[in-house]
């Protein structure tokens, strides 16, 4: 009887870290699956900017900065620009797990007047493939001067 209770004892002992340890090695496994499922991401700080009005004759710009939150290297390139009259500007193409970098945007308002928008379309190795960004203003003060 003393001996059916002590292998009761040794195989309740036995169930109990065997439990422990599958608690404590499936809750890291948990763990890790969460980490691995986090939703990835290239988060622009802002997608427009808007200079309102601005004298003619000036060359405007903005950077548009964003973070890597993929858990991978990502890939940017210039896919569209919406007018000639804009220049692009990537600071880095290829950008590893939370590296910061921005894409500007340049406006020569030389000989133009009126409202103006401008985009470009960057395509990128990410869950959503393109990104668009753009500048708008209104040009001022323009003599004899072509539409934007």
């Amino acid at each position: 009887m003393i001996i059916l209770e002590l292998k009761k004892m040794k195989v309740i002992r036995i169930g109990i870290i065997l439990t422990l340890l599958f608690c404590v090695f499936g809750q890291n496994k948990a763990q890790e699956d969460l980490k691995s499922k986090k939703i990835d991401s290239l988060a622009f700080a802002r997608t427009l900017y808007d200079f309102g009005d601005i004298a003619e004759g000036i060359v405007v710009r903005h950077k548009f900065d964003f973070v890597n939150g993929y858990n991978r290297v990502i890939n940017l390139a210039l896919l569209e620009k919406s007018c000639n009259c804009t220049n692009v500007i990537f600071r880095k193409t290829d950008l590893k797990t939370h590296d910061k970098s921005y894409v500007e945007l340049v406006v020569d308002t030389d000989g133009k007047s009126g409202a103006f928008y401008s985009h470009v379309i960057i395509s990128a190795n990410t869950h959503q493939k393109l990104y668009k960004i753009g500048i708008k203003g209104n040009v001022i003060n323009g003599k004899n001067n072509a539409e934007f």
